[in-house]
């Protein structure tokens, strides 16, 4: 069988497995312009009419590399392109926001990453975020987590098909070694991009990848799928503990037992980045029996006699967004750095209707046409509207439910959208009354009609992550110039 051939099929079966597990067939795919990525990205395009997929690429620059953190979004864009998929790059000072948050650049460059997939997803209606994760990636993760300390979970290491944020998250080449996925670049002439900071080994993962890997292999021939056989057997012992400890409701008194218990009731998102001490004082402190409280990343976990009561204090899956407003005239449009988004209200073109496509089941839509004459719009006749951040105990009476009036939060949630999410969309007012939830609904009232003499179009582009302005990636013809921004 043939690299591609291999690789394919392995792909093919975590497409099956996503699909048997209720995932959906709107795939977001992450694409870096690397090797892993683009093997993604054109095997995907390349079973996408078997399965049905709509697929999209998301690009995210962490502004570390300069002119070719340029050229790789250039690529992206010219890849996704020439594949006839729709591209979003979104750009982040990712050393400013691990200053900021006083966390290593990788860590910080992985959460940029992780909220610029999360507000595609809320916000276009993506069911699934597939990345280039393979099987040297899990090696590595192994191996960091024994030099680390870590316990099961470190070992098990990163699963094929997750759930993140509320997101089905699919990893595609889990299974397919490095090796393989060099061959098929060279033998289909695949273009792709090089990191350059790949092979700087000041940082662990690539010291791991470039020296310690090798040199293991070569000094222990077969250590490569050893580790692999390690990660799967913590995955079973994991697995096997989970099952065992479901129906408590106190804390196991084998400690590791102890962990797995504190991680099926506060899940794997809020526990991932504790601290060694952090988990001994609070198995400690559970096993003792007495109520006490222990500072994790994000706030306290608060325990009570025998775990009974164990819960965070504050919850914080993603860092909170401070409230913003905007307000603008028609037509016009106005830019939210906040959550990376620019909208704009225009008059409509004569002839121009509504798009129904975008009512399909799953698909959310980026534009609204809808009648302004509800809110005493004419043509010539200018109108301030405003865009927050959206408030609890905001109601509207969304168009196409029969419900009347509904509170946004119940909104989020028959949208499922997850709560880490909902403060990326943007609500859209005029005076009190709320008029389109972007990417969700309209207001009842705002129907465009066959007539209507002020038919406004409402539309949602992505543009800069928060940490950053808008950046041109037309490459200037001189190397020396710097982009626009």
């Amino acid at each position: 069988m043939s690299s591609g051939e291999s690789i394919e099929s392995a792909v093919s079966a975590c497409v099956d497995r996503v699909l048997a597990g209720g995932g959906g067939r709107r795939w977001l795919l992450g694409v870096s312009g690397g090797r892993d990525s683009v093997v993604l990205l054109r095997t995907l395009f390349g079973l996408r009419a078997r399965y049905g997929l709509e697929l999209g690429v998301l690009h995210v620059d962490h502004g570390l590399r300069g002119m070719d953190a340029a050229r790789d979004a250039r690529f992206v864009i010219d890849a996704a392109g020439e594949l006839g998929l729709p591209c979003r790059v979104r750009r982040v000072d990712v050393q400013a926001l691990a200053n900021r948050r006083g966390k290593g650049v990788e860590e910080a460059g992985r959460w940029a990453r992780r909220r610029a997939a999360i507000g595609c997803m809320s916000r276009e209606g993506w069911s699934v975020w597939a990345t280039g994760h393979h099987a040297d990636d899990r090696r590595e993760g192994v191996l960091l987590a024994m030099l680390r300390g870590g316990g099961l979970r470190g070992l098990a290491g990163m699963k094929e098909i997750d759930s993140r944020d509320g997101f089905r998250m699919a990893r595609p080449l889990w299974c397919v070694d490095r090796s393989a996925i060099e061959r098929l670049v060279t033998e289909r002439g695949w273009a792709w991009r090089e990191d350059a900071t790949n092979a700087e080994t000041i940082w662990v993962r690539n010291w791991l990848r470039g020296r310690l890997l090798p040199e293991l292999e070569a000094a222990a021939r077969g250590t490569a799928e050893r580790l692999l056989r390690l990660s799967a057997r913590a995955t079973a012992i994991e697995q096997a503990l989970e099952d065992a400890v479901a129906r408590e409701t106190t804390a196991p008194a084998d400690p590791e037992a102890a962990r797995v218990w504190v991680r099926s009731r506060l899940g794997d998102r809020r526990v991932w980045g504790w601290s060694r001490r952090a988990w001994e004082q609070l198995i400690g402190g559970l096993l003792a029996g007495a109520p006490g409280a222990v500072a994790v990343p994000g706030g306290r976990v608060l325990f009570g006699e025998h775990g009974v009561q164990l819960r965070m204090e504050r919850e914080q899956d993603l860092p909170q967004i401070d409230a913003w407003s905007r307000s603008w005239r028609i037509p016009g449009s106005v830019e939210i750095p906040e959550i990376g988004l620019r909208l704009t209200a225009e008059w409509a073109a004569p002839g121009r209707r509504p798009d129904l496509r975008r009512r399909a089941p799953g698909v959310r839509a980026v534009e609204e046409l809808i009648c302004g004459e509800a809110l005493g719009l004419a043509p010539g006749v200018g109108l301030e509207l405003a865009v927050r951040h959206w408030q609890e105990g905001d109601r509207m009476e969304p168009w196409g439910m029969s419900q009347g009036r509904k509170k946004l939060q119940d909104l989020f949630v028959d949208a499922k959208i997850p709560v880490g999410a909902r403060g990326l969309i943007p609500v859209v007012a005029v005076g009190d009354r709320i008029v389109w939830v972007v990417g969700l609904r309209f207001a009842r009232g705002l129907e465009w009609h066959e007539g209507c003499k002020a038919p406004l179009l409402l539309r949602s582009e992505e543009v800069c992550q928060a940490e950053s302005p808008v950046v041109s990636f037309h490459l200037p013809k001189d190397d020396t110039e710097t982009p626009e921004v």
